[in-house]
């Protein structure tokens, strides 16, 4: 499986590229000392790739955030750590927008530190579960989350859940947080594909190339995500939501 999170861009200055490098450190120092605390950072590499579909130029996204855990190295024990997550990220200037695959903490950190910074303006998507499902014909996993229960989270897994007398019951009390089904392209191959409340498009198969993969989230941003959701800016920047239309 292969993930892909959807945030539309409205500006990524490739200007501040020092040779092949952005780094996205407002306060960085290079400091160095046992009484100084290293700060995280954050650095976008221009990829090797290069152009890898349409005009989506692709990125790795090497990105440090504080991880609160115990732990030892050595004799030497720690409370927390910083771990630096790798990320790959496509960027499509036409389209605005900027594809992130990765892992799912390492991305969600990332989003919310680039309201600290001016060289890269993203926001989030957040889709209307209830509508992408009118738009299905089937559903092959739902998951739901609950509010005020000892359980927080359950999945349904089966041909036609949705037709299902316990689909219908865990709807009545539950949220729709991810849909799991089967996507028919243009020259009727199917292709088993899952979408998240946050805007993630997850590729439960492998493909050959990277370029198709692009083509199938794009394909289903626009025929299944396009008009029921709801853009999120991050951070300081902007704080009211956006209706996408």
């Amino acid at each position: 499986m292969k993930s892909y999170k959807i945030c539309p861009c409205s500006s990524f200055d490739k200007s501040k590229f020092k040779q092949d490098k952005l780094s996205l450190n407002t306060n960085q120092h290079n400091l160095v000392g046992l009484d100084v605390i290293p700060e995280p950072i954050t650095e976008i590499f221009r990829s090797v790739l290069g152009t890898v579909y349409e005009d989506f130029d692709a990125y790795r996204i090497e990105h440090e955030h504080n991880v609160n855990v115990n732990g030892r190295y050595f004799n030497t024990y720690f409370d927390h750590f910083l771990r630096k997550g790798e990320i790959m990220g496509y960027h499509s200037e036409s389209k605005n927008l900027l594809l992130l695959s990765g892992k799912k903490d390492d991305i969600i950190d990332f989003t919310k530190y680039t309201s600290n910074t001016d060289s890269l303006n993203i926001s989030t998507i957040e889709v209307d579960m209830a509508q992408l499902l009118e738009k299905l014909t089937s559903v092959n996993l739902v998951w739901f989350k609950f509010k005020g229960s000892m359980i927080r989270a359950s999945a349904l897994m089966g041909e036609h859940i949705e037709r299902t007398d316990e689909f219908n019951q865990a709807k009545e009390v539950g949220e729709i947080s991810t849909l799991s089904f089967y996507l028919e392209d243009a020259n009727r191959n199917t292709h088993p594909i899952m979408v998240t409340h946050d805007g993630a498009v997850v590729l439960q198969t492998n493909y050959p190339d990277l370029s198709k993969e692009i083509e199938l989230v794009l394909e289903v941003k626009k025929e299944l995500l396009d008009g029921i959701y709801t853009e999120k800016p991050i951070g300081k920047k902007n704080k009211n939501l956006v209706n996408n239309h």
